[in-house]
C-alpha cells in the first residue's frame, strides 16, 4: 500500500510518503516552516520498514510527533525505534 500525507501545522509544512508494495518498504519525511521557507526549522529523512513495522530511519535525532501520529493512523508500528 502506498499512503502519502502531507499538511500545514502551526506555520510548519510536514509531509509523508511510504510505499509498503515493494519488498524493500521505504518511505520518508520532510518537514520545515512555511515563514522563513525552512531556514529556522526544517528537517527531512528516509524510514525503512518491514512487515508494517518502523526498523530504522535517519535524517533527525526523533521523528515530530505529528509523523507518528501519521505513522499510527496508517496503521504502521514505530515500537522497534
Amino acid at each position: 500500500m502506498k499512503y502519502n500525507k502531507r499538511e500545514v501545522i502551526d506555520g510548519v509544512d510536514y509531509e509523508l510518503a511510504i510505499d509498503t508494495e515493494k519488498d524493500d518498504q521505504q518511505g520518508w519525511f520532510e518537514y520545515f516552516d512555511e515563514e522563513s521557507g525552512g531556514d529556522d526549522v526544517y528537517g527531512e529523512g528516509g524510514l525503512w520498514l518491514e512487515d508494517n513495522s518502523v526498523t530504522d530511519y535517519d535524517g533527525c535525532f526523533e521523528l515530530p510527533e505529528v509523523i507518528l501520529g501519521w505513522l499510527k493512523q496508517f496503521n504502521i508500528s514505530t515500537e522497534e525505534i
